[in-house]
C-alpha cells in the first residue's frame, strides 16, 4: 500500500539529559535497541518497530502494546517523541511516527558530588572524595596540610566549570559531526571516555592558573 511520510520535527544533533548515567534505563537491551534503530531508520511507525524487533536476532518479538511501553518510557525522559505522520494514498488513513529527539544524548553529567545540587548521600561522598583528594595531592605541594574547604570550594568550581564547557561544545557541535561519531565502532564505555576527554581539554583552556590556585589549599 503506498503512503507518503510527513515530517514536522527534525532531531537535534545532541541533546542533554537531566538523568544519572547508573539509572538502569539506560542499560535496558530493548530500549537501546529501540532508540538505535529511531536513530538509524526512522521516523518510524510501530508497526515498523515491531517488524524490526521481529527479524533482529539481538532482542526478542514484541506486542503493539509492549512498544509503546517502550515509546513512553523513552518519552518520559525526552528521548523520544511523536515526529509526523503517515498517510496512505488509497484511503487516507493516518499512523503516528515516532523518531530520536537527537542523534546523540549526554546523560547524567549533574548527577556528582561535587556539583553545587549535589545533596543527601553525594555530600557525604564529597567529604570522603575531598579529604582522600587532599592526601593524594599533598606531596604535590610539599607534604602541606590540605584546607579541605578550600579544596572542596575548588573542585566544586571545576566541576560547573567542566560540566559546563562539556555541553556547551556538544550542543555546538554539527550533525555532520555526530553522524561521523555514530558510524565509528565503539566499545560500550568510549562515549563516556570521549566526554570526560572534552571535559579535560575545556579544563585546560579554561583554567590555565590551576595548579596555583590548588597550591593555595594546602599550607
Amino acid at each position: 500500500m503506498e503512503y507518503q511520510d510527513f515530517k514536522t520535527l527534525e532531531p537535534k544533533p545532541i541533546k542533554h539529559i537531566f538523568t544519572p548515567r547508573d539509572d538502569t534505563t539506560f542499560r535496558d537491551q530493548n530500549l537501546l535497541f529501540l532508540r538505535n534503530i529511531l536513530n538509524k531508520l526512522g521516523p518510524l511507525t510501530v508497526k515498523d518497530i515491531i517488524k524490526e524487533f521481529k527479524k533482529s536476532k539481538e532482542v526478542e518479538e514484541k506486542s503493539d502494546k509492549t512498544i509503546y511501553r517502550y515509546l513512553g518510557k523513552l518519552k518520559d525522559l525526552d528521548m523520544v517523541t511523536q515526529v509526523g505522520k503517515r498517510i496512505y494514498v488509497d484511503d487516507l488513513k493516518t499512523e503516528t511516527l515516532f523518531g530520536v529527539t537527537a542523534k546523540f544524548f549526554l546523560i547524567g553529567t549533574h548527577n556528582t558530588p561535587f556539583h553545587n545540587s549535589a545533596s543527601g548521600e553525594l555530600l557525604k561522598r564529597r567529604e570522603g572524595l575531598t579529604e582522600f583528594i587532599g592526601e593524594v595531592f599533598k606531596h604535590q605541594y610539599g607534604g602541606k596540610t590540605p584546607n579541605l574547604k578550600c579544596l572542596e570550594k575548588i573542585l566544586i568550581d571545576l566541576t560547573e566549570t567542566s560540566t559546563e564547557t562539556l555541553i556547551s561544545n556538544f550542543e555546538n557541535t554539527s550533525l555532520e559531526a555526530i553522524e561521523k561519531l555514530m558510524n565509528v565502532p565503539t566499545d560500550g564505555d568510549e562515549g563516556t571516555y570521549l566526554m570526560d576527554f572534552v571535559t579535560w581539554l575545556g579544563l585546560v583552556i579554561s583554567k590555565k592558573d590551576l595548579y596555583e590556585n590548588l597550591g593555595k589549599c594546602f599550607k
